[in-house]
């Protein structure tokens, strides 16, 4: 399972335009220059227990972020995975069209680190993490952070309570999938199971 996830969220690496994945706050207009962001990596993790709840990390490495996008890659990745849906679909919300994308809960949502590569780069005294610093990060995320993600989501359910939610309220895939432009417009047609050419082709796009 873990292959089929990071092969979905393998759609966001490179540089994209995430209007679509923004809050009203956020750069809503396709053809505003800030909506452009560049993705190095995102990569989800083995699966792990605590207090007899099975969680997974996400690790998305990218030059900046914009408000709500993260929630919402999160978001549309697990409702494409669930649903058996297309990946390409993530492809078409880079596109001009507005589209609605589901928000996944702001809890287990953190900024690891900074890097400062490009800085580093030119400059003399060099901003890095050396062993020492890296431990106490891990071991302040292990001993504070996820024990306060953890506590409050038995608390108040918020995972739980937002798949319920979800579930009443799937996004449209037909919609979301149907404006992919550009080199991608020839694959425009949602998946249909029962056609064993678009099963084989869906499956070669997750290897």
């Amino acid at each position: 399972m873990k292959t089929v996830v990071n092969s979905v969220l393998k759609y966001y690496e490179g540089t994209h335009n995430y209007h679509n994945f923004t809050s009203k706050g956020g750069p809503k207009e396709y053809t505003n220059p800030s909506a452009m962001r560049y993705i190095l990596s995102v990569k989800c993790g083995d699966p792990f227990i605590i207090e007899d709840e099975e969680w997974v990390e996400i690790t998305i490495l990218g030059q900046s972020f914009i408000i709500y996008q993260i929630r919402k890659m999160v978001a549309l990745a697990l409702s494409i995975i669930r649903d058996g849906a297309n990946p390409r679909i993530i492809l078409s919300c880079f596109e001009k069209p507005k589209k609605i994308l589901p928000t996944a809960p702001a809890l287990g949502l953190f900024l690891n680190r900074c890097n400062f590569d490009e800085f580093n780069r030119g400059a003399s005294l060099k901003l890095d993490w050396d062993d020492e610093e890296s431990n106490k990060l891990k071991q302040f995320k292990e001993t504070k952070i996820l024990p306060a993600i953890i506590r409050h989501n038995k608390q108040n359910n918020t995972f739980k309570e937002w798949l319920d939610k979800y579930d009443q309220y799937p996004p449209n895939y037909e919609e979301l999938y149907c404006t992919v432009e550009g080199e991608y417009q020839s694959k425009t047609t949602l998946l249909d199971p029962a056609t064993t050419e678009k099963e084989e082709e869906f499956e070669d796009d997750i290897d």
